[in-house]
Parts: C-alpha cells; sequence; structure tokens
C-alpha cells in the first residue's frame, strides 16, 4: 500500500549530523517532506522458523525493471 509520509532516512541522516563533532559536508540534507515514493507491507508472521527473503520490483518506464530484496527472521517466541 502506498504511504504519504516524509522518507524516514532522511530525518535519521539529519540526526547523524547532529551528532557529529565536524561537518560532514558544505550543505545539510533539507527537512523531510512528505514522499511519493514509499510503500508500506505487512510481513506475514505465520511462516515457519527462520530466515525468510523479501523481494520487490518496480517497473520503471525509462529504466526498466528493477528490483531489491531484503530478509528478516522469525524465531520462536515461547518464553
Amino acid at each position: 500500500m502506498k504511504v504519504l509520509q516524509p522518507d524516514p532516512a532522511l530525518p535519521a541522516e539529519n540526526a547523524t549530523e547532529d551528532e557529529v563533532d565536524a561537518l560532514r559536508g558544505y550543505d545539510r540534507s533539507a527537512q523531510a517532506t512528505v514522499s511519493q515514493h514509499l510503500w508500506r507491507g505487512a510481513l506475514p508472521t505465520g511462516l515457519d522458523t527462520g530466515d525468510h527473503k523479501v523481494e520487490v520490483r518496480e517497473l520503471d518506464r525509462w529504466q526498466g525493471e528493477k528490483h531489491a530484496e531484503t530478509s528478516y527472521r522469525l524465531e520462536d517466541g515461547a518464553p
């Protein structure tokens, strides 16, 4: 599902800049504004314990198909 919110990576980058003793560059990143490129989906949790892969594909009319992947691990939550 598409979400309309600021890109969370930008405030994180600005927070990192606030913590350093010396400037990393001449320009500070702008304040985050609502982004048109964020999507959110729920990850299934009813799968077997262990590692699972998430793959995202996107079709860009100028650059063709792009994809990215990441993984997550489900562990037994029993005490």
